[in-house]
């Protein structure tokens, strides 16, 4: 190096100057971010060289963990968000893997079911399940995993879930696969439909004494009519019975006596 000249990206630096972008070719012909520092030294001129690349490196891969970082946190704020959502739906939502274990449940579902989170996560789905339909719904598990899609299950019958104590409660299910690195999953909408139904149940006990109370109505119109006709009917042959004697008598009285 003694006795060489300066790299022209050097010799041509001002003094008393810091560029952190200059660019130098090592011998082996490989490139070098510096930093430089010049200044008026004994009649010539001073330069330091800092090498950057390190720095660079670390300032790089500092910048890609704060990236993570950030993902990272964001991650969590969207999980923290869909568990808000979650616990915040009215119906119970519940998640089990390909062999109908629970995975995920909301608050929504202990109060409908009077299971503790604890109790349920990690048991099979058919714990919710009535004793009477227990024995198929592995069935219809299957049926469903073999053709997977986002509908009602039972369109059409009447389903019911089981709660802790062994009671019965009217229910609505919507079912939906979900996508996900750890297999098969089932999402599950369960909607307690006890209130409608029993709201149903006495709107149609109104509508049957409505009926039952017409038909005893026109009943009564109809008798009150037949008996209006009968009355009529005797009231008109009466009268035309006492027509008839009247004749006779006055033609009797016509008669002369002989």
């Amino acid at each position: 190096m003694i006795g060489r000249p300066l790299p022209s990206e050097i010799e041509l630096l001002p003094l008393s100057r810091r560029d952190a972008a200059i660019r130098l070719i090592r011998r082996d012909g490989t490139a070098i971010e510096v930093e430089a520092w010049t200044a008026a030294w004994r009649g010539g001129t001073v330069t330091i060289l800092a090498d950057n690349s390190r720095s660079a490196g670390r300032e790089e891969e500092i910048r890609k963990l704060m990236e993570r970082e950030q993902e990272a946190l964001a991650q969590v704020r969207a999980e923290r968000r869909f568990r808000e959502l979650l616990e915040a739906a009215p119906d119970a939502i519940i998640e089990v893997d390909q062999d109908g274990c629970i995975l995920t449940i909301n608050a929504a579902t202990e109060k409908s079911f009077g299971y503790g989170r604890e109790e349920l996560l990690g048991q099979s789905v058919e714990v919710l399940v009535p004793d009477r339909v227990r024995a198929n719904h592995r069935g219809y598990r299957a049926d469903y995993r073999a053709r997977p899609a986002t509908r009602p299950m039972g369109s059409g019958l009447e389903l019911h879930g089981r709660r802790k104590n062994g009671s019965a409660f009217p229910v609505e299910i919507s079912l939906s696969p979900v996508k996900s690195e750890e297999g098969f999953r089932v999402t599950a909408v369960i909607r307690d439909i006890t209130e409608r139904k029993e709201s149903k149940g006495r709107l149609q006990a109104i509508q049957e004494k409505y009926t039952r109370e017409l038909e005893l109505r026109n009943q009564e119109i109809e008798r009150a009519n037949r008996h209006k006709s009968e009355f009529l009917a005797n009231m008109s042959h009466e009268l035309r019975h006492s027509g008839s004697r009247s004749c006779r008598r006055i033609r009797s009285l016509r008669t002369p006596h002989l």
